[in-house]
């Protein structure tokens, strides 16, 4: 978890990079870098429990109506029973961007695009969060252990930091 968390934040911080000194980027790839770059940190962020461990503290309106007792907020009972169809539609999107051939299109900017070699990072978590959403609606039809999410949520934030590090070096390399 550790590890995913600096990978997160690393990525945000390349996102924000990209925003500020990416050159000859459109005001909209400015903004989806800046979008990226926050929700990398939310994403982090939300990993640690928003430091609720490390620096010990809680919020026991969030922590009572949450399934492990933490300060986040993809953890709410309220969020759970769709948050891993959620995780599926996502990242299945995602791996399929990383199929680039499919979306060349005006809509998605090539510069944005995720490379093919990231596409097992977000189609393996994928096919897991699949599983797991279809375990919820039919736990009779599933019967499967689901207690390797942190290894799937470990080759996400990987994955993310591969992107977001070829992002600055598709701008470092316009300079």
């Amino acid at each position: 978890e550790t590890a995913s968390v600096i990978f997160l934040f690393l990525a945000s911080l390349a996102m924000l990079w990209c925003y500020f000194y990416g050159i000859n980027t459109s005001k909209k790839q400015k903004n989806i870098y800046l979008f990226l770059s926050i929700f990398l940190f939310f994403w982090a962020g939300e990993e640690i429990s928003w430091g609720q461990r490390l620096f010990g503290y809680s919020i026991d309106l969030i922590a009572s109506n949450n399934s492990q007792s933490e300060v986040t907020l993809h953890n709410l009972y309220i969020v759970q029973d769709f948050l891993h169809f959620l995780y599926f539609i996502v990242f299945g999107f995602v791996s399929l961007l990383c199929l680039n051939t499919i979306f060349k299109t005006p809509l998605i900017s090539p510069l944005l695009l995720p490379s093919a070699k990231l596409f097992y990072f977000f189609s393996l978590p994928a096919i897991y969060y699949g599983l797991k959403a279809l375990r919820s609606f039919f736990p009779d039809f599933v019967d499967a252990s689901f207690a390797n999410q942190e290894m799937y949520e470990f080759l996400l934030a990987l994955g993310t930091f591969i992107y977001a590090y070829d992002m600055v070096g598709k701008n470092i390399q316009k300079l």
